[in-house]
């Protein structure tokens, strides 16, 4: 019947005037089509996660999900989304991240270049503590709901002391050290803060406090009356937190969203929740898919080199000990091995597409020889290329000492950094046999044979003879601090090093009036004085190489070791269950364990080290 009509309408009115009709036709279904097709606007924001404890170190491939994000990584991802034309803005979820301010400023930097290229930043929180909201302050806008809450109660700095816990079970840590302040192990060998320790942990606890409230202040554009008010109040409702300008409104989620799509006119936004992830494509049901991801992660992930030239960025990150790098699985903490470090140094030296190199320390430093092994290797790799450094939240003591070497060190103000001296300390266990009944004969020759006796009777073991052996280690960290910040423009003498030495912390804002740093900024900026003096222009194909290389998946599973934090434990409890629970029900536990036995083990095999404070939490 059609064909007929057709056959019909053909012979009245002609071929051209039928597929004319029928080109108007499709050209306006089409146009209909495209029509209600372009009434949908759909805005994508970048979600960009802070939590956790953000690394240095370059993370484990994982071949069985999203890849890990370390923290330059967190950055460029940032910086990412800026220059991503279909990425309109940034959902910014902020979760108490285990990072110091130094890191909260260069997140906070990397917040305001993304701001500087048009785009807006929103957040939408169900509570916020202070560290949580120095980065959320630089929110566009910023909401919360009604039942939330800010709980932000100011700062204090716990330091958890041994000596009492350890004559329970028998355990002695011998302490030595030169420099007034030299505070590392303190809280092994004293019941209670020293008065030079008390002194500079409440200089550091100015600075974490004005250094927020300032933050804070800027970012949301009130004053910093305001915000001390709110930190003074501790806890604050929704509306008491909006009052005071902390927050642009109250609202619930879905009028959150709702303020989205006014503000940029959609219909609807699309929030990227695994934006700049490497998603993971498995075929399940393809046996060989499975067999094919566990061969990649044998093998490791490495890229092509590039004939490009480049800027090397090698990470030193946590205690310095001998050996190679380490990676507690159970505690997530790293280990800086000298080993490692200098292989690392080495080959970046040697590249000759390597133009610089930037070294990343974050480190509250270690064994003196391990740091002494890496500073040799950074001294030689400087007469061939420039040699920066940038400093994350902590680079104090050995941390300090492997950075000295460096044409240009850059710390941020909140950088803690300084803590020049020497501190020996000896474990002894001699009580602790005594306690379980166990009773050590021993034969010696010479007359300080009981030096490194970890069963010696503590009377036995005279730490004076240490001193004059450490004076000189002390001497010489002094001498080498002169020398190369006199190399890199700021002239001093020993004198003036010992001055602010002798154990001291500052923070990196002291540090640059005291001439220890020559500049305040972000491992972006430390990048960008290399490039300058590498001699490398905008319009240079450069890129970045990052080391050392990650351990592979398995070596990060099977990799970590905190089973002498657990053997102790079910010595004191009696048994491994009870161990287990502790471990697992209180991480924080685990993690003290964790980093006092990785110091243990340092103390164990070194005989001096360049060491902070051991351990402090600052909250």
């Amino acid at each position: 019947m059609v064909n007929v009509n057709i056959r019909l309408i053909t012979k009245s009115v002609g071929v051209t005037a039928v597929l004319l009709a029928v080109a108007l036709f499709v050209s306006s279904a089409v146009l209909i089509a495209g029509e209600d097709k372009a009434e949908e606007k759909v805005v994508q924001l970048a979600k960009i996660s802070i939590s956790g404890a953000l690394g240095d170190n370059l993370p484990a491939d994982n071949p069985f999900g999203p890849q890990s994000v370390h923290f330059r990584g967190l950055l460029q991802t940032i910086k990412d989304a800026a220059e991503d034309d279909e990425i309109a803005g940034l959902f910014l979820s902020v979760n108490s991240p285990a990072i110091g301010f130094a890191k909260v400023r260069e997140v906070r930097d990397a917040l305001t270049e993304f701001k500087d290229s048009g785009k807006k930043i929103f957040a939408y929180t169900e509570g916020a503590g202070l560290k949580d909201m120095t980065i959320l302050s630089m929110c566009d806008f910023l909401a919360l709901p009604e039942s939330g809450g800010v709980i932000m109660p100011g700062f204090n700095i716990e330091v958890m002391y041994y000596r009492d816990f350890f004559e329970k079970i028998g355990f002695r840590m011998l302490v030595e050290h030169i420099g007034d302040f030299k505070s590392a192990y303190e809280n092994m060998h004293l019941d209670g803060m020293s008065s030079a320790n008390r002194k500079v942990l409440n200089i550091l606890l100015d600075e974490f406090y004005n250094t927020a409230i300032e933050m804070i202040a800027e970012g949301r554009g009130i004053s910093e009356e305001n915000v001390a008010l709110g930190v003074d109040r501790a806890v604050l409702t929704p509306r008491e937190a909006h009052g005071l300008g902390l927050f642009d409104e109250v609202m619930y989620r879905d009028e959150f969203d709702a303020h989205l799509k006014k503000e940029f006119k959609a219909d609807k936004i699309k929030i990227l929740g695994k934006y700049g992830q490497d998603s993971l494509d498995l075929d399940t049901t393809n046996p060989l898919a499975l067999f094919s991801q566990i061969m990649k992660a044998l093998q490791g992930s490495k890229k092509p080199k590039s004939k490009n030239p480049k800027i090397a960025v090698i990470y030193g990150t946590g205690p310095i000990s001998s050996g190679k790098n380490s990676v507690d699985f159970m505690s997530g903490g790293a280990t800086m091995g000298s080993v490692t470090m200098v292989k690392a140094i080495n080959e970046a030296a040697k590249d000759d597409t390597v133009k610089a190199i930037v070294l990343r320390v974050d480190s509250p430093g270690g064994s003196g020889l391990a740091s002494d092994m890496i500073w040799r290797a950074e001294c030689e790799a400087k007469k061939k290329k420039p040699f920066i450094v940038s400093m994350g939240d902590v680079a104090g003591s050995g941390g300090y000492y492997i950075a000295m070497a460096a044409d240009v060190i850059i710390a941020e103000p909140g950088t803690i950094t300084g803590s020049i001296g020497v501190v020996s300390a000896i474990p002894n266990v001699h009580g602790c046999l005594e306690k379980l009944g166990i009773k050590v004969e021993r034969l010696t020759r010479g007359r300080n044979a009981s030096l490194n006796s970890l069963m010696a009777p503590p009377s036995e073991v005279n730490l004076s003879i240490l001193t004059d052996y450490m004076e000189s280690f002390y001497w010489d960290f002094v001498d080498k601090v002169a020398a190369g910040r006199t190399a890199a423009g700021t002239a001093m003498t020993r004198e003036q090093v010992h001055k602010i030495a002798q154990g001291r912390v500052w923070t990196g804002r002291q540090a640059l009036e005291n001439g220890l740093i020559d500049a305040t900024g972000s491992l972006a900026d430390a990048i960008e004085v290399a490039r300058v003096k590498a001699g490398l222009t905008d319009a240079d194909k450069w890129e970045i190489v990052e080391s050392p290389e990650p351990p592979d998946f398995f070596a990060a599973l099977t990799g970590g070791d905190d089973s002498e934090a657990r053997a102790m434990l079910s010595h004191i409890l009696g048994q491994e269950t009870t161990t287990m629970v502790l471990f697992e029900a209180f991480p924080e536990l685990r993690q003290v364990l964790a980093n006092f036995f990785s110091f243990v083990r340092v103390a164990k095999d070194e005989t001096y080290m360049y060491m902070m404070p051991m351990e402090f939490m600052v909250n």
